[in-house]
């Protein structure tokens, strides 16, 4: 079976995108960043580099550009016991604080 020359052409040139699609890893995007952030604290370029830094971390999975807020406006009337037990020791404290002194303070 014979196919079209164009037909041949697109496979390949298909084949070529698919090569250096396998050829970039998240490996060799982190060395590659690493390669640019050397490179600019070289230059002092020290804005640069903390850009390259920040896109290694990314790539990493060590960034977090958003953090679930969980923060709870609720009467505290409305908690339990044991749900306010649970956010004292989530906060690592032992649940105690010195009083305010006047009204003055608590605005």
């Amino acid at each position: 079976m014979n196919l079209p020359q164009r037909i041949l052409d697109r496979v390949l040139e298909l084949q070529t995108v698919a090569s250096m699609r396998v050829e970039v890893t998240v490996a060799s995007l982190i060395k590659e960043a690493g390669e640019i952030q050397a490179a600019a604290m070289q230059e002092k370029q020290l804005s640069a580099a903390s850009a390259a830094l920040t896109i290694k971390a990314k790539l990493a999975g060590l960034w977090v550009d958003k953090s679930e807020n969980t923060n709870r406006n609720v009467d505290p009337a409305r908690v339990s016991d044991a749900e306010l037990a649970a956010v004292v020791q989530a906060d690592g404290s032992d649940g105690t604080a010195t009083s305010p002194v006047s009204p003055k303070q608590l605005n």
